[in-house]
């Protein structure tokens, strides 16, 4: 399933947020380009940089990574390019303050995975809910929605922070039935 950029967007509300350090990075990425696209940007950033902790658009998230996904994966739909590009995001959280923090207290990836929801919404703050449950020794259910933009960011993200954990993620995506943008995602964690 491929999607343009409008739909993308237009799935994203104005009441979801994402922390400025995981903006940054993809304005590094996007080098060259990066001036154009600004002037494409809800609220583009002062100077050219975002602050780490300020909360920015998630659109404007949405917008970067289209345009860069579509530059680094030229071979592939929007949603695994996003997949792509959201396996950075965990080692951007790690390296923060506030990721060095939580993850002096986790061990192992479902631990990891059970505390995202908490994380998740001070990092990338809307209008959606969160919930992690264990479902089994390995095995941990994450279901989340409205979901913004497009799911693939989550998918990559979740896979970062099992591989992490040096275990492999081998995760079954499924959605509500009565409504798409609420997703399941049951991850097995692999040793």
């Amino acid at each position: 399933m491929d999607v343009d950029l409008e739909w993308a967007v237009s799935r994203t509300g104005d009441n979801y947020r994402v922390k400025g350090m995981f903006l940054n990075p993809l304005v590094k990425q996007l080098g060259a380009a990066w001036e154009a696209l600004s002037k494409e940007l809800d609220h583009p950033p002062r100077m050219g940089r975002y602050l780490p902790f300020k909360d920015y658009p998630q659109r404007d998230m949405t917008r970067l990574m289209f345009h860069l996904g579509r530059r680094e994966f030229p071979g592939v739909g929007a949603f695994e390019a996003f997949r792509r590009l959201s396996r950075n995001d965990f080692g951007v959280f790690a390296a923060s303050t506030l990721g060095r923090v939580v993850l002096s207290t986790i061990r192992d990836p479902i631990a990891a995975l059970l505390k995202m929801p908490e994380v998740y919404l001070k990092v990338a703050p809307g209008e959606w809910t969160f919930h992690a449950e264990q479902v089994g020794r390995d095995q941990v259910e994450l279901r989340f929605g409205p979901a913004p933009g497009i799911w693939g960011a989550q998918l990559g993200q979740v896979e970062a922070i099992v591989q992490y954990f040096d275990a492999e993620p081998e995760v079954d995506v499924s959605f509500d039935e009565e409504r798409d943008d609420h997703v399941r995602f049951l991850i097995d964690c692999h040793r």
